[in-house]
């Protein structure tokens, strides 16, 4: 290249190949310059066979050894024989890093093993802003085996971007909405390379003539994996496309029962990874005087339920619920007596985490960890509740945890019959624990901890305290979907599977029922412990009658959500009704409930 930026367009050895080169153009090269640095050494007078033979092997430099390294590494594998310099030269690198660590590294990875795998650099674009990498998906850079086809290697892309596609959207994208191209904007597709392995593409394409279009990575993209063979790609989305199966717009928002263009109209909906020709806005009970039905039963005004104690070392009994296949409730007071520790002071958690009407404590029971907690405000002022106004708010809490994980396992039966796309999540497991005291006294946790439980226990006649009980979770930060009151119709793809749990329990319920409040945290899931999901967990509800429990504001907070809930695609996908017969419903309701108070 010349001062002023000229690229060099002459190849090796001139035009016609007046002085013998190798006939390849180096652009970076001077202007006019004649042969390369290789044919110059070639061409150097009183070279051996030897010299030759170890030039020939394509790697020139100004300061490099005649055999060069490659050719003395070829030369060792060929005749099964170690390299004592590259043997010398890892034990020195090896004695240097463990200098700095301060202790010895583990086992390296056998070279062989690492030269079957390529590096994988994708840059990924979206449809309507082609020219810029995309902000939120940015980049991927991961090994691959040379053997994979690029077929599968799409599919794992896509798999990779849909965490952070979904932070932002209903749906996770299909890999037919999705395109492979080289740097430049090619489609791999019109190469027909679809089953070309990766090993095969970097052999084709890895020469001067095509390397920097179809192989080369760019500087600095590969951070730490420098070395051993590597390919940039791109990966293109067709927002068009996605936005015709979902019904969003580029923004994440909904089109659906907007006024839409007649292309936007003729939408489809998603179903085990096909395309289903339809109307996104249209459902299967568009009837607007339809009034819902449920064999969910209401629940009938309650008297006031039980109790519990405090103090290092605890005895209770506990209380279980459990949940019919009609929606009704069963409590079950258990006659055994345990034994726990119940920490003194309360778990530390931030302003934003912490809740307006409970204490939170550690709660070791059988060396498993739990967390306790204490009702202390009603909103009737801070101070200690009876033990009878405790049990029965408490109690209420419980049966309204129940009856999320068994709204939760119906809207799972309804995902997987229909095919849906949604994001996963899980109720946390609850009980409630009524203490009584027997010793009162201040002991040291890990003693406890390995002293057998005593069963010689003498109980108070009545409890003490009492606790709504759970297991304690991986994070304690939590994370909002709805208030009391208010909806928020965010675009995520978690944020859009709550709120159409929403509607699915109010559609299953006939509008009987109905969660607000809802929150959760990041936990191990139920199935597999190494993955985490949304353990969701201290749901308020709505009523007609306003009798579920602290929070219920009966008709109002039902029809909150009814007047703010926009659905998505997912709500579409799982068929659910529309807000027209949920508003019929209500105030079907409602003429009843007035009707009951006036007689």
């Amino acid at each position: 290249m010349s001062n002023d930026g000229t690229l060099n367009s002459q190849p090796c050895g001139g035009l016609d190949n007046d002085y013998d080169g190798c006939g390849v153009i180096f652009p970076r090269t001077s202007p006019g310059t004649l042969l390369c640095q290789l044919c110059k050494k070639l061409k150097k007078e009183g070279l051996t066979d030897d010299e030759v033979a170890h030039l020939k092997c394509g790697i020139c430099g100004t300061n490099m050894s005649s055999p060069c390294g490659t050719c003395k590494r070829k030369a060792h594998e060929e005749n099964g024989t170690p390299d004592p310099e590259a043997i010398a030269s890892q034990a020195r690198r090896r004695n240097a890093i463990e200098g700095r660590l301060h202790r010895p590294l583990g086992p390296s990875t056998p070279e062989s093993e690492l030269s079957n795998f390529v590096t994988i650099y994708v840059e990924c674009h979206l449809s309507h802003k082609p020219g810029s990498v995309d902000r939120t998906l940015s980049t991927y850079c991961a090994p691959y085996t040379e053997t994979m086809m690029f077929i599968a290697l799409q599919e794992n892309i896509v798999k990779l971007v849909n965490p952070k596609w979904t932070s932002k959207h209903v749906s996770d994208l299909l890999v037919s909405e999705t395109e492979l191209r080289v740097r430049g904007n090619l489609v791999l597709s019109d190469l027909g390379i679809g089953m070309m392995s990766l090993c095969d593409w970097y052999n084709k394409y890895n020469h001067p003539q095509t390397r920097a279009s179809h192989i080369q990575v760019p500087a600095g993209a590969l951070k730490g994996n420098k070395s051993g063979r590597a390919i940039s790609l791109e990966l293109f989305i067709d927002t068009d496309q996605y936005e015709e199966c979902t019904g969003e717009d580029h923004s994440g928002g909904t089109n659906v029962g907007k006024s839409t263009s007649s292309r936007q109209k003729a939408k489809c909906t998603r179903g085990n990874g096909t395309l289903l020709q339809t109307s996104v806005a249209k459902r299967l009970r568009s009837d607007e005087n339809a009034v819902l039905t449920s064999s969910f039963r209401r629940d009938a005004v309650t008297g006031h339920p039980a109790l519990v104690s405090t103090s290092n070392k605890i005895t209770f009994q506990q209380t279980i619920c459990t949940i019919d296949q009609d929606g009704k409730y069963t409590l079950t007071e258990q006659g055994a007596t345990e034994q726990g520790l119940l920490a003194r002071n309360t778990l530390f958690l931030s302003a934003a985490d912490r809740g307006k009407t409970k204490d939170v404590y550690l709660l070791i029971i059988e060396n498993q960890e739990y967390v306790a907690k204490k009702l202390f405000y009603v909103g009737q002022g801070h101070g200690q509740l009876t033990i009878q106004d405790a049990c029965k708010f408490l109690t209420a809490d419980l049966i309204r945890l129940k009856r999320l994980s068994y709204f939760e396992t119906k809207l799972t039966q309804r995902v997987i019959q229909e095919g849906v796309d949604t994001a996963a999540f899980q109720v946390s497991d609850s009980l409630i624990i009524k203490t009584y005291s027997n010793a009162g006294h201040v002991v040291d946790v890990e003693v406890e901890l390995q002293t057998p439980i005593s069963e010689d226990i003498i109980l108070t006649h009545e409890p003490t305290l009492i606790y709504l009980v759970e297991p304690r979770r991986v994070s304690s930060a939590v994370l909002k979907f709805s208030g009391t009151l208010g909806v928020c119709n965010r675009t995520d793809k978690r944020s859009a599977t709550i709120m159409a749990f929403s509607h699915f329990v109010l559609e299953s319920s006939a509008c009987e029922y109905m969660f607000a409040d809802l929150q959760g945290s990041i936990d191990h899931g139920i199935l597999h412990d190494t993955e985490s999901v949304l353990t969701m967990f201290d749901p308020m509800t709505h009523t007609p009658l306003g009798e579920s429990g602290l929070g219920d504001h009966g008709f109002e907070g039902i029809h909150d959500f009814v007047d703010s809930h926009e659905c998505s695609a997912i709500c579409h996908s799982l068929k659910l009704c529309e807000m027209s017969a949920i508003q019929n419903t209500l105030w079907k309701l409602e003429e009843e409930v007035t009707m009951d108070e006036e007689t």
